[in-house]
């Protein structure tokens, strides 16, 4: 069965995100784009039944764009 995990359900009293790393990429449509790694501790929670995931030094990685203006 599929198990869905939601932070949303329950506390999160400890939990952090923290961006560790913020790269420039470089791209041919006139956009700014970075890729930004972090890190992160939260507490999951299951939208299916009572059971809680706790999550330590999870790491990320993210692609993020900026349109330029003209």
């Amino acid at each position: 069965p599929v198990i869905y995990w939601t932070s949303e359900l329950g506390d999160q009293t400890g939990s952090n995100f923290t961006i560790t790393k913020i790269t420039p990429l470089s791209n041919e449509e006139n956009k700014n784009q970075y890729s930004i790694s972090g890190t992160f501790n939260c507490r999951m929670y299951s939208k299916s039944s009572s059971d809680t995931l706790v999550i330590k030094n999870g790491t990320f990685v993210a692609l993020a764009a900026q349109k330029r203006s003209i």
